[in-house]
């Protein structure tokens, strides 16, 4: 198996000027090379990155979780009851080998890159393209940048689901069936929202549509979601799985969107890219039947979730980042040659950079100067310890939120 060139200078640069070693392992990348390793070091740069990531929002309650659970606590009483048990069970095991709470959204962060990455890897052998040079870099860092990371690694659960489903999906449209299976439904157990994923692609095995249909279809599921999605959810009793998705994402505030300008902006920032790539796909005259089909039914399904603004949203980072892994190849021969889609994946990149991965994320930046990722050796950021974490805790409002913000001191 062929090693890229660059693959021993992306592993010395990441122990010495990460951000350096990160691109370098981005270019180490090929579709006959040996991936594994770039994709390792890609992963491990986020590890680093997201060391130092505050317990902030979500993470805080995921960390509430962790402490909940005690040498006195039986382990089965606590898987109980927990549809999303593959986090449970990681809190069981990280007790029990005495893991600090830290290393779970560093771990679960870097898992979801090499997911990703693999995703779009995945891409190229459906589309049977053989990525190199500018494009390739560009490909690779536009599915990264369409990945919050320091969003979902905060949320840990949800974030690393969608890497997994999406994964699974286009690891069995490559050819490898069994695993992709495999992989979709481990998904289910990181969070029980991807068992739509899963209906979808059944349901796919004997509907079929074409591109055509997409849009009618979806403004038809988003005019009925808010009588559809309730009767659906009402089918189903296992673990409570109705009950926990109604209470959770239909009938709570998290149901709603807010009208503030800055939602409003963010909203469409993180759906440009949705809606561009939407377009590409159904404009490309390539056709992969059989992934196609399930995209052809998803993208409509989305909006069956229309009800719920954070359901709706987070079913539409699964449809992004699929149909970047199916569309990127199929472009990538016309990249250069047709410059209006090299400007908007290369604006995008720029534009995500700015808005969603640092205004949107800055409390968590500024809270644990993340910038310091970039620039300083692993040796330094691993020497990090569960006292220098708590540290984090005197600041932490019992809402998850950082008192010196609310104080107007973090910005």
């Amino acid at each position: 198996m062929k090693i890229s060139k660059y693959l021993p200078l992306s592993i010395v640069a990441t122990f010495f000027v990460p951000i350096v070693g990160f691109f370098l392992s981005v270019a180490a990348i090929s579709k006959k090379g040996m991936n594994r390793a770039p994709f390792i070091l890609i992963s491990f740069f986020y590890f680093c990155f997201l060391i130092k990531i505050p317990p902030y929002g979500d993470s805080y309650r995921r960390f509430l979780d962790y402490q909940s659970f005690t040498s006195a606590t039986h382990v089965l009483d606590f898987l109980s009851g927990h549809p999303d048990i593959f986090f449970y069970l990681t809190i069981v095991i990280f007790k029990t080998l005495y893991i600090p709470y830290f290393i779970m959204p560093a771990a679960y962060g870097a898992l979801m890159i090499y997911f990703v990455l693999a995703s779009l890897r995945n891409g190229t052998i459906i589309a049977d393209v053989e990525m190199s040079g500018k494009k390739k870099i560009i490909a690779y860092l536009l599915i990264l940048s369409a990945f919050d990371i320091i969003n979902f690694a905060l949320g840990l659960r949800f974030g690393l689901s969608i890497a997994m489903a999406v994964y699974g999906i286009t690891t069995y449209y490559s050819g490898a069936k069994k695993k992709g299976l495999a992989a979709m439904i481990v998904a289910i157990t990181v969070h029980f929202s991807m068992a739509f994923v899963l209906m979808c692609f059944f349901a796919s095995k004997f509907i079929k549509l074409n591109k055509k249909s997409v849009i009618p279809l979806s403004i038809l599921t988003f005019l009925i979601s808010s009588t559809a999605l309730p009767f659906i959810l009402n089918q189903f009793s296992f673990l409570s799985v109705a009950q926990y998705a109604l209470s959770g994402y239909v009938e709570s505030g998290w149901a709603d969107a807010s009208t503030n300008l800055n939602t409003l902006g963010v909203f469409l920032v993180r759906n440009l890219l949705q809606f561009g790539v939407l377009i590409l796909f159904l404009m490309d005259r390539k056709k992969y039947p059989q992934i196609d089909n399930f995209l052809c039914l998803f993208i409509p399904a989305t909006f069956l979730m229309s009800l719920s603004f954070s359901a709706v949203q987070r079913y539409l980072v699964v449809c992004n980042i699929i149909l970047l892994s199916r569309t990127l190849p199929s472009y990538y021969d016309v990249m250069f040659k047709k410059k209006f889609i090299l400007l908007f994946f290369t604006g995008y990149i720029i534009l995500a950079g700015l808005v969603l991965d640092i205004y949107v994320q800055r409390i968590a930046i500024i809270w644990g100067q993340l910038w310091k990722g970039y620039y300083t050796s692993p040796v330094t950021l691993l020497y990090y310890t569960d006292q220098d974490f708590k540290n984090y805790l005197k600041d932490v409002g019992s809402d998850g939120n950082w008192t010196k913000n609310t104080q107007g001191v973090g910005g």
